[in-house]
């Protein structure tokens, strides 16, 4: 609730609320017994269905009373903060918009919350406030000033502080190791550490310690080297056995090695043995639609095929020579393995025409060929008969050559490459 001014005595008795006993704000008359109330008073009154407070009639209204309202804004008032200095004159009505105003009226600071005079605002910013922006003079840092007065102080790299050996010597803190570095009351160990000198003193002391010492440092240095050779020397002892166990695992290894190439060259024998010309290429394949193909008088190719292991590639081809005849022919493809075999390729090549009867009288012919390795295209020269065998000979019932509409034919290759 805002502050209320200060009125004459006799005045603040005319208007009085009878019920918060302060100056009335925004009077309100009721209509049974005639007094006036403080707007909000008396709202809380009729908000509860209550009687009137001062003649208890129940039945009772409100209304504002324009003429009372108006003398009581044009009575003479004076800051409710005179006791603190504030000399403001004027009327009832003119104190809400001075008290927006007042100089001595207590306003809280944005920054750090505390409630100031407002004249002292500006002041209290600039050089009280202690969340105010604030730079450290030595470093620079910029931050607040209780930060950077309080616990930037124990941090602050250019702040000078004194030698904690008590030497009276004072440095930047970010100076300070270099100078315990060389302070002379600073604590050091002994040179001697690292073979068993345990002495600690200031370094002022260390010349005298060196000289008085001098046997004690030799007897530790030498007992210390002795502990080391004692502990090289077991090291070296194990590792001489473990050098002379890792040997005799070599030398077991290598002999292993030696029975597994010889088992290579059995292996690379027995392979070598298995490749073409040493062994013949056997090929069987079927032609189906036989009925088809011969009235068309089509060309048929078979899948490709390889003589051997990492052998020459090549295929079968059937087709019409002359009207009457069948022919066949063996072609050679490029292989993915022509850069290991030799070229050009001399063989024997049978190609057989299976028989389904049961004396088994296939049809056998035989010829040899050469190729040349394939450099270009996919295939190269073809070698066999264009008179195979006629149609009439083939479609004969007593022959066997067709069966469901079939023919198998079979083809052996030898490789016999000089």
């Amino acid at each position: 609730m805002e502050p209320l001014p200060l009125v004459d005595a006799e005045d603040f008795e005319d208007y009085k609320c009878p019920l918060c006993l302060g100056l009335m704000r925004n009077p309100m008359l009721t209509s049974c017994c005639g007094q006036h109330f403080c707007t909000e008073c008396i709202r809380t009154v009729t908000s509860f269905n209550q009687p009137c407070p001062l003649c208890k009639e129940k039945a009772f209204v409100v209304f504002l009373n324009k003429h009372f309202n108006r003398n009581l804004q044009n009575l003479k008032a004076l800051c409710n903060l005179k006791s603190s200095g504030c000399t403001w004159e004027g009327t009832v009505g003119e104190f809400a918009e001075h008290l927006g105003q007042c100089d001595y009226e207590s306003v809280t600071c944005y920054e750090c919350g505390a409630s100031v005079w407002r004249k002292l605002l500006s002041d209290h910013l600039s050089n009280q406030c202690p969340l105010r922006k604030y730079a450290c003079e030595l470093c620079g840092l910029e931050s607040n000033h209780q930060f950077v007065t309080g616990p930037h102080q124990l941090e602050c790299p250019k702040l000078s502080v004194q030698c904690p050996n008590g030497c009276n010597v004072s440095v930047p803190r970010t100076d300070m190791p270099a100078h315990l570095d060389k302070c002379q009351r600073q604590s050091v160990h002994c040179p001697f550490q690292h073979v068993g000198c345990t002495h600690e003193f200031p370094r002022s002391e260390l010349e005298l310690h060196l000289q008085d010492h001098v046997t004690n440092h030799l007897s530790l240095a030498c007992t210390r080297l002795c502990t080391l050779q004692e502990s090289f020397l077991a090291k070296t002892e194990e590792k001489d056995k473990q050098v002379a166990t890792l040997e005799r695992r070599a030398s077991e290894k290598d002999k292993c090695i030696a029975a597994l190439e010889l088992r290579l060259q059995g292996l690379e024998t027995y392979i070598g043995s298995c490749l073409p010309g040493n062994l013949p290429a056997l090929f069987t394949t079927t032609l189906t639609g036989f009925a088809k193909f011969r009235a068309n008088s089509d060309a048929w190719f078979s899948q490709p095929f390889y003589t051997g292991l990492a052998g020459y590639k090549m295929g079968l081809k059937v087709h019409t020579a002359i009207e009457s005849d069948m022919a066949v022919h063996v072609y050679i493809f490029q292989g993915e393995f022509d850069a290991g075999l030799r070229w050009p390729l001399t063989a024997e090549i049978t190609i057989e025409l299976v028989s389904h009867l049961a004396d088994k009288s296939h049809l056998r012919m035989k010829r040899k060929a050469s190729w040349p390795k394939v450099d270009s295209g996919e295939r190269g020269a073809g070698f066999g008969w264009g008179n195979f065998i006629s149609y009439k000979s083939l479609a004969a019932k007593d022959s066997g050559f067709v069966q469901a509409d079939c023919i198998t034919l079979r083809v052996v290759c030898f490789d016999i490459t000089g």
